[in-house]
């Protein structure tokens, strides 16, 4: 009776074990693809909610992955430590996913092939890659942005123009990078939004200005 017993606990712990590390199938939201640090994240989004996972697929997203697109994914639960051995928040590894469908920046560069144009500044060198990925929060938020300016510059397709240019700045004790996406009228520059980059959490904000603080842009 006790073996019994015993060997019905050991099998619950098994199947919770399991359960705990089963693979998992969702479909979610692409945000991001970074392989600049050690370990490599896959950015995902469900509703309001982003997240990164440890990248361990095969193969490496192509440039046809765009943020916004609609992914399936595969992944599993797992106890990851960082490149000191420490144990890491993130605990979601990425072992599979393909695209199902295109977001709206796919529609957008279609329309729009020469929409924006960066205003270089003097003092902030940025080099190529990193651009790119300023500019691809920039091509997501005018794609999903419901801002009625933006919307009635992008009816011009293919005349439609914006400026951007990029700063560095410190808001309530913590950097980020900002965007100033503007519109060019009669030579007169006119800022359309203030666009607040994260770099720890690769967070998007727009910046209200009336009520000085950051709103997350999903």
């Amino acid at each position: 009776m006790i073996v019994r017993h015993l060997l019905f606990f050991c099998a619950l712990i098994f199947i919770q074990i399991n359960a705990i590390y089963a693979q998992v199938k969702d479909t979610l939201i692409f945000k991001e693809y970074n392989d600049d640090g050690d370990i490599v994240l896959f950015y995902v989004q469900e509703g309001n909610k982003s997240w990164p996972m440890v990248f361990k697929a095969k193969n490496e997203p192509s440039k046809d992955l765009l943020r916004g697109d609609i992914v399936e994914v595969v992944w599993k639960k797992e106890k990851l430590r960082n490149i000191d051995n420490d144990l890491m928040d993130i605990n979601q590894v990425l072992l599979d996913y393909s695209k199902l469908k295109d977001g709206k920046v796919h529609t957008l560069r279609k329309n729009h092939p020469n929409l924006l144009q960066y205003d270089k500044s003097s003092e902030l060198k940025l080099t190529d890659s990193y651009l790119a990925y300023l500019t691809a929060y920039l091509e997501y938020y005018i794609a999903y942005s419901t801002q009625p300016l933006i919307k009635e510059i992008l009816k011009e397709k293919g005349q439609a123009k914006m400026i951007y240019q990029v700063d560095e700045i410190t808001f309530k004790n913590r950097p980020y990078m900002v965007i100033s996406l503007e519109t060019n009228h009669e030579n007169k520059q006119s800022v359309i939004q203030w666009l607040y980059i994260d770099n720890e959490n690769r967070k998007l904000y727009e910046y209200d200005i009336f009520n000085e603080k950051l709103i997350e842009f999903y």
